[in-house]
């Protein structure tokens, strides 16, 4: 898990999907839905990989609860701005 995070963490696609997959599995990491749906969106967002918006989806379908769905919804957002503005362009400011 530790390469994993490190690539995720440098941006890396490869291990950003890993990453994603492992949070939603439970495998090596508790189970954790959110940073499984957050990991799985950059993935989707940043190279419109078909398997990780499969995963995501699936994480967002499997999970019920109004916190999840508000999460899910932010990700949504961020993954349409994203995907409008090419992956070397700045977040927005607050």
């Amino acid at each position: 898990m530790k390469w994993f995070r490190l690539a995720a963490d440098q941006g890396n696609l490869n291990g950003q999907y890993a990453l994603g997959n492992h949070y939603a599995l439970g495998e090596g990491v508790p189970q954790n839905y959110i940073y499984a749906y957050m990991w799985l969106s950059f993935v989707a967002a940043l190279n419109s990989d078909i398997k990780a918006i499969n995963s995501r989806d699936y994480v967002a379908a499997s999970q019920r609860s109004e916190r999840c769905a508000a999460l899910c919804a932010f990700f949504r957002a961020a993954d349409d701005w994203w995907a409008r503005r090419g992956r070397n362009s700045s977040p927005p400011s607050a």
